[in-house]
C-alpha cells in the first residue's frame, strides 16, 4: 500500500506467533465445534424414530456433488493521453495503458454445503490464481519472492460448513483463506459489471483475509461475526504485525432490497499494534424490474496511526436488454482527504513490499484529492457459440475519471509531474468460463 511504501516503520520486533496462535486458536476452535455440533445433531437425526416415511431416493454419492472450473480473464484498456508512466493513474487491475493484459486464469475446486438442512453439512473451496491481478490480490508471507507482472498464488483455501437448528436459517461457518466479505465487487472478473474496478474496491476495501468468519441467520436478520490476522496477510512470518483483526456486521433482505453492512478494524500498519485502520463499507442492491438492478455503495477508512481519512460513494446500475446482453453504468466519488490511499505501484512487487515494511516505489499524488469517475459499458454473450465458447463474455467500457478539485494526477511522468484534471480509458476484456 501507499502509505507503507511512503513510511517504513522502525519498531522493534514484535511477536508474530503470539497473533498467529490467537488466530489459529479461533479458527480450529470454530471448526471443531461446528463439526462437532453437527455430528451431535446428524446422529440425533438418525436416532429419532420415523413415522412411517416414504420409500427415499438414493442419496447422492458426496464426490458427486464436488465441481470443478476454470476461468480465463483478459484485455486491454488504453488511454486517449499515453501517459508516460504508462499508468492509468487511479486504477488497480487495468493500470498498465495501452498494453493488452492476462488479467487472470483461475483453478478452482469446490463443494458448496446444503444450506437448507436442518442438521450438518460442510464443503470446501481451493482456487489457484495467475496473471497480473495477483499483484493486487497478494497475502503476505505466500509466494512473495515474484516480481514479474504476472504471478501465482493460492487465492482461497477454506473449509465451509451449514449447521441447522441453532436459528431460523442456520449458521454458516468459513474457515481459512477467503475473499473478504466487504464490498460490491470482488476479485473474480467475471461476478463485476465492468473490467476496471471502482476506487473503492481498489483503495477503500480489504481483499483477502486468513481466519474464519459466521453468519448467523436469525429471523430478524443475518448476523456476520469474524476474526482475521487483517488486510491481505497470513500468520506468523506471514503477518506485518502482532494483532488481529475483527469484523462484525448484519445483512438483511425485504423483499426486492438486499442490504449488506460490514465494518472490519485492527491494527494493518507495519509492526504498529495499537492503531487500528477501520473499514465501514455498505451495499444496498434493488432489483426494480426483473430487467434492472440498482445497486448502491457506501464507503469509509480511517488508519488511525497516520490519522488518514477517505469516504467513497458509488451507484450502479445493470439493464438488461435481454438473456444476451446487459448495459451497466458506474458513478463513484471517492475522496482520499490526506492523499494516503490511491496510488499506483511503480514495480510489480511494491505493493507487497509496502506491506511489509519495504520501501516501495509509487505514483501518488502531492495532496488531498476527490476522485469522480463515471463507467459505462456492456456486458455481451454472443449467442450460438459451439462448446466451450458459449459462456464467453465481452465486456467494452469507457471510463472517466477527473480530479474534482482539480488536482493534476492523471495522465503524469512516474515522477508526478506534467499531469492533467481528468483522463478518458477506452478497454475491453474477455472472460472465458469452463
Amino acid at each position: 500500500m501507499l502509505q507503507n511504501a511512503l513510511h517504513a516503520a522502525s519498531a522493534g520486533q514484535v511477536s508474530k506467533a503470539k497473533r498467529a496462535y490467537s488466530v489459529l486458536r479461533l479458527s480450529f476452535a470454530c471448526a471443531m465445534a461446528c463439526f462437532t455440533l453437527g455430528a451431535i445433531q446428524a446422529a440425533h437425526a438418525q436416532s429419532a424414530p420415523a413415522a412411517a416415511p416414504a420409500t427415499p431416493a438414493a442419496p447422492a454419492d458426496w464426490t458427486s456433488t464436488i465441481k470443478y472450473s476454470g476461468e480465463i480473464d483478459g484485455g486491454i484498456s488504453g488511454n486517449v493521453d499515453s501517459p508516460k508512466s504508462g499508468l492509468n493513474f487511479g486504477q488497480s487491475t487495468t493500470d498498465h495503458a495501452n498494453q493488452a493484459t492476462l488479467n487472470a486464469v483461475f483453478a478452482t475446486i469446490e463443494r458448496d454445503p446444503d444450506t437448507t438442512t436442518s442438521t450438518f453439512d460442510w464443503g470446501f473451496k481451493l482456487q489457484g490464481e495467475y496473471g497480473s491481478d495477483v499483484r493486487y490480490n497478494r497475502y503476505v508471507g505466500e509466494f512473495n519472492n515474484q516480481s514479474s507482472r504476472y504471478m501465482g498464488e493460492v487465492a482461497q483455501a477454506y473449509l465451509t460448513a451449514h449447521i441447522g437448528g441453532l436459528f431460523a436459517g442456520g449458521t454458516d461457518i468459513t474457515v481459512g483463506q477467503y475473499v473478504t466479505p466487504l464490498g460490491d465487487e470482488v476479485i473474480d472478473p467475471r461476478a463485476n459489471p465492468f473490467y476496471s474496478h471502482s476506487y473503492i474496491y481498489s483503495y477503500g476495501l480489504p481483499v483477502v483475509h486468513t481466519g474464519g468468519y459466521a453468519v448467523l441467520h436469525p429471523a430478524i436478520a443475518d448476523i456476520y461475526v469474524g476474526m482475521d490476522s487483517g488486510v491481505n496477510t497470513t500468520v506468523g512470518n506471514g503477518d506485518n504485525n502482532g494483532s488481529a483483526s475483527y469484523m462484525f456486521g448484519l445483512g438483511k433482505t425485504v423483499g426486492p432490497v438486499t442490504v449488506l453492512a460490514l465494518v472490519h478494524f485492527g491494527p494493518e500498519d507495519y509492526h504498529d499494534n495499537k492503531h487500528d485502520r477501520t473499514y465501514a463499507d455498505a451495499v444496498i442492491t434493488y432489483k426494480a424490474t426483473t430487467a434492472l438492478t440498482l445497486t448502491t455503495e457506501l464507503d469509509y477508512v480511517n488508519d488511525a496511526l497516520y490519522k488518514a481519512t477517505a469516504f467513497g460513494a458509488s451507484e450502479y446500475a445493470g439493464y438488461a436488454l435481454n438473456a444476451n446482453t446487459t448495459l451497466n453504468g458506474r458513478i463513484e466519488v471517492f475522496d482520499d482527504e490526506n492523499h494516503f490511499f490511491v496510488g499506483n505501484p511503480l514495480t510489480n512487487n511494491a505493493p507487497i513490499l509496502a506491506q511489509d515494511g519495504g520501501v516501495a516505489p509509487y505514483l501518488g499524488a502531492s495532496k488531498g484529492v476527490t476522485y469522480g469517475e463515471l463507467t459505462l459499458g456492456v456486458t455481451y454473450n454472443p449467442p450460438g457459440l459451439p462448446g466451450p465458447l458459449s459462456t464467453l463474455e465481452i465486456r467494452p467500457e469507457v471510463r472517466v475519471d477527473t480530479a474534482m478539485n482539480g488536482a493534476k494526477v492523471f495522465n503524469t511522468d512516474s515522477m508526478g509531474a506534467g499531469g492533467k484534471a481528468d483522463q478518458v480509458t477506452l478497454a475491453a476484456d474477455l472472460n472465458l468460463s469452463f
